[in-house]
């Protein structure tokens, strides 16, 4: 009869103490959405569509000349097995999370999507959420939040790196934030939607001007971020769409504008 190695418990509780102590994150989500059941499915990747995740596949929908909301189902993306969660950066560019890396692919003639040029981001071994804040023809940047604190890498000569100066600490209290590209954040906080720009000399700013907050609906779901200083925000199922219009100071509601979200 063998005897067991006197180790083996040992070897045991340490290997359960390891898997314990190991990050969990969930596949096919929208990862800057990943602490809202009710939105994670929800991105935007650029020119004007919006993405739905379903069953593994990003399914792209755009608007007719008729403002009706089309799937294009040539633009669908099939997101690789096992992912941690997708990134919409914007301009057709989306980031895939997968084996602590984060690949980005672009939409080519708003057909299929290839490989981008933009270098691969190694993600850190926790992190709770990963946003876009930025994405032109010069450069990209994006936000990892760790703790309550929204640390940002930007693209430099091919390669990413930290930017040390502009770290976004998470006001406490608050039920989200929501970068709107051209590095502004948005905020919520009881029902009100309030916004951070970026000094490049005194940091962040937050403007409390009355003209700058979006007084949310009752019962809203969520907030999703479409394009530069567009957002849309979620209820009963159904996006509805707000400007912010900075010749006038103020938010547009887009009441011609909605998009129902295809049933689960």
């Amino acid at each position: 009869m063998k005897t067991q190695n006197p180790l083996f418990p040992v070897i045991m509780m340490l290997m359960i103490l390891v898997a314990g102590c190991s990050p969990r994150y969930e596949s096919n989500i929208n990862l800057e959405q990943a602490h809202n059941p009710a939105a994670r499915h929800i991105l935007a990747p650029g020119y004007h569509t919006i993405g739905i995740i379903e069953d593994g596949v990003m399914k792209v929908f755009f608007m007719d000349e008729d403002s009706q909301w089309i799937a294009d189902s040539g633009s669908f993306f099939h997101l690789p097995e096992n992912n941690r969660g997708i990134v919409a950066m914007g301009n057709g560019i989306i980031g895939v999370a997968k084996n602590q890396l984060l690949t980005f692919y672009h939409l080519e003639d708003y057909q299929r999507w290839v490989v981008s040029d933009l270098p691969v981001f190694e993600l850190p071994r926790r992190y709770d959420r990963v946003v876009s804040m930025e994405m032109s023809d010069r450069s990209a940047c994006i936000g990892i939040e760790k703790g309550g604190l929204v640390l940002f890498y930007r693209t430099t000569d091919d390669q990413w790196q930290q930017d040390e100066r502009n770290n976004f600490l998470i006001p406490q209290g608050i039920s989200g934030y929501y970068p709107l590209g051209d590095l502004t954040i948005a905020i919520v906080d009881e029902h009100r939607l309030g916004l951070y720009f970026l000094d490049p000399e005194e940091g962040w700013d937050f403007m409390d001007h009355d003209s700058f907050v979006l007084p949310l609906p009752s019962e809203y779901e969520g907030v999703i971020p479409l394009d530069k200083r567009l957002v849309s925000v979620l209820k009963d199922g159904t996006l509805m769409f707000y400007y912010l219009d900075l010749f006038e100071d103020r938010w547009v509601f887009l009441e011609d504008l909605h998009f129902k979200l295809p049933a689960r």
